[in-house]
């Protein structure tokens, strides 16, 4: 069984960042995503006959991102993580 690190490109807009990493071959049942500790983690394998291939990637995130607005979708062998970038504004109220 072998490891790899899979091709990415990230993407940043005023709102969100997006993560495209290329996993051919592999299925959303042999797919993880994880949020831990401010680093998002991705774990894949697929087999091919015999051979066994594991993916692992990690990403270390510098900004608030809403983690329950993260979005994902897995299509032709590319995955595509919406991480939304967590308002940081808010009212305060003055109490009189």
């Amino acid at each position: 069984m072998s490891t790899l690190s899979p091709k990415s490109n990230i993407y940043k807009s005023a709102d969100h960042f997006q993560v495209d990493v290329f996993l051919p071959g592999v299925s959303e049942e042999n797919l993880e995503i994880d949020i831990e500790n401010h680093t998002l983690k991705i774990r894949a394998t697929r087999q091919r006959g015999e051979t066994h291939q594991t993916y692992k990637r990690d990403f270390r995130l510098n900004r608030n991102i809403d983690v329950e607005a993260i979005e994902a979708t897995l299509s032709n062998g590319q995955l595509q993580i919406t991480l939304p970038i967590a308002n940081q504004s808010r009212k305060v109220l003055v109490n009189a």
